[in-house]
């Protein structure tokens, strides 16, 4: 029969086994995200980021939140506990005008990467009407009337 103090200790090797094995990792993972590129005018309040997370031990996971939001939510990782994942999530944003988005990342010690953000523009997005094939002056002979003749 074991010993109150016997199993106590039995009780807290494996606890302190993990985390004298966490305690080891210092560096904090690395996050970068791809898609959407930077800039880029989104014609949706809908939108799937996607990006990369690297950490020398393996990343657990990768939170986002959208600008004026106090709310992390955790992005879906290909390679949890991996050195490196991918990670995506779809994410609503505010009405018209500019937003930014922020992600972070953290491995199994608890080091978080630095938060990064990128601005978006939500809106229409510009239509760009192509140059006419003649040339520019429209199929009237260059008078800039867009194919109306005036009679005289």
């Amino acid at each position: 029969m074991r010993t109150p103090i016997a199993a106590l200790a039995a009780a807290l090797v494996l606890p302190i086994t993990a985390w004298a094995q966490d305690a080891t990792d210092t560096t904090a993972p690395e996050v970068e995200l791809t898609t959407p590129p930077i800039g880029t005018t989104l014609d949706s309040r809908r939108v799937t980021v996607s990006g990369t997370a690297t950490d020398d031990v393996g990343v657990t996971r990768v939170l986002y939140r959208i600008e004026r939001s106090r709310k992390w939510r955790k992005a879906v990782l290909t390679n949890a506990g991996e050195g490196t994942t991918t990670f995506v999530f779809n994410a609503r944003l505010p009405k018209r005008g500019h937003t930014r988005i922020y992600v972070r990342a953290e491995d199994e010690a608890g080091n978080e990467s630095d938060t990064i953000g990128r601005k978006y523009s939500i809106g229409p997005v510009p239509v760009v009407v192509p140059a006419p094939a003649d040339g520019g002056t429209g199929g009237n002979g260059g008078n800039g009337a867009g194919g109306f003749t005036p009679t005289p």
